[in-house]
């Protein structure tokens, strides 16, 4: 009698059990089914409604959405670098043929110098190109401040150079003539 009693109780406990279990897989969502939390009945819960399957599953996807992100930002990465180290050679070359300007414009600034303005016509000349040359110079430093400040565009540093190249070979031409002129 007593085993019978036992016996009895057993199978309402388990069928109470079975029950819950069963409730409890049809309520459970992927987000709602975590591992960590439930106890034995979640748990069994989990595995028997294949939320758990369903929940590693939607975590592979985000690890691996996340992944491709992280490949797309490095090479992001990757192509920013090129462009800062393509960046940085253009600003390289500026700066030397701005110093190349700067060593021919003390040439002609010597030549002029030299000279000799024997008429009023040859000294307005004289003048009018020591501002010329003057106006090169300042143009040059300016050129030199956005060259090393390394945010202005190099594409615009290096089309300024090769203006300031022009006039100072135009100038240069100009002094001569001036020089054989005397």
């Amino acid at each position: 009698m007593v085993f019978v009693r036992i016996a009895t109780r057993t199978r309402v406990l388990l069928t109470a059990g079975a029950a819950l279990l069963a409730l409890s897989a049809c309520q459970s969502t992927p987000q709602q089914c975590d591992p960590r939390q439930g106890g034995f009945i979640g748990g069994a819960a989990g595995l028997m409604s294949g939320c758990y399957e369903q929940r590693v599953e939607e975590r592979k996807q985000t690890l691996s959405s996340a992944q491709s992100i992280a490949q797309q930002l490095q090479s992001e990465n990757n192509r920013l670098q090129g462009e800062k180290t393509a960046s940085a050679g253009e600003r390289t070359r500026a700066q030397a043929q701005l110093a190349s300007l700067d060593k021919d414009n003390a040439t002609l600034q010597r030549r002029l110098n030299g000279l000799k303005a024997s008429t009023e016509e040859q000294a307005s000349r004289k003048k009018a190109l020591n501002q010329q040359l003057a106006d090169i110079n300042r143009r040059i430093g300016e050129a030199r401040a956005k060259a090393n400040a390394g945010g202005a565009d190099d594409a615009e540093v290096q089309r300024e150079v090769e203006r300031l190249t022009r006039q100072r070979d135009a100038l240069s031409d100009d002094i001569a003539a001036a020089l054989k002129g005397q």
